[in-house]
């Protein structure tokens, strides 16, 4: 808490936000060291699941991903919760490998956002949760010249379509720029959520990611 805790509650002072953001970010470190150890409890080891370790590094991973938003997009206190949320998903859900241990992680994190915040907000913030830097639109000067013509800010997903449709627009940008290797991606869901955690991960100082699938996938 005296570290991440501190720098949090700079970061999201009641001076620089608003008291329920404020309030919220206090017991973000609390939280997110709870629910570690409820993890690392419950997920051990196994022979086939050799990597179901969780060290501190977790707890740094995870306000790494919440400090990846700007203090000017997180408006009220359950969007706050819900970017938290988000990166523990991202930290130690998708460390896990079957259906059942990733159901019994995000119920967790439901759970320690109730025990933490209260029912109603575990209620508000329930549902499908993601967040990407890639959907801002390029920015030009008042003279029509692209300043940034790929600009990143890090904010919720409310809608998975947009994301498809944005994804799409870069595979014909791409298509138009070279003349080998043109895709044809087929963008379901499945893989629009595969995309947005790829994205997250490549988007970190140092972020790196095994990704396992049966033959034949792609």
């Amino acid at each position: 808490d005296n570290i991440f805790g501190s720098i949090i509650r700079g970061r999201l002072s009641a001076s620089k936000t608003s008291d329920s953001i404020a309030a919220v970010a206090e017991r973000l470190t609390d939280a997110t060291i709870k629910l570690w150890k409820e993890t690392s409890a419950k997920m051990l080891p196994t022979p086939a699941k050799f990597h179901y370790q969780f060290n501190m590094r977790e707890l740094s991973r995870v306000f790494a991903g919440v400090f990846e938003a700007p203090r000017e997009s997180i408006t009220d206190d359950r969007y706050l919760v819900s970017l938290w949320r988000h990166e523990c998903e991202r930290v130690f859900t998708d460390k896990l490998t079957n259906a059942k241990d990733k159901e019994w992680e995000n119920n967790q994190i439901l759970q320690v956002v109730g025990d933490v915040y209260g029912t109603e907000m575990a209620g508000d913030v329930d549902g499908s949760c993601y967040f990407v830097n890639f959907l801002e639109e390029p920015r030009f000067d008042d003279e029509g010249i692209c300043e940034d013509e790929r600009p990143k800010l890090y904010r919720q997903v409310l809608d998975v379509s947009l994301v498809r449709d944005k994804a799409l627009a870069f595979q014909t940008q791409h298509n138009d720029e070279t003349k080998v290797g043109k895709l044809e991606l087929v963008l379901f869901d499945y893989a629009l959520e595969h995309l947005m955690r790829i994205s997250r991960v490549i988007s970190m100082d140092r972020g790196s990611m095994m990704l396992v699938g049966v033959g034949g996938s792609g």
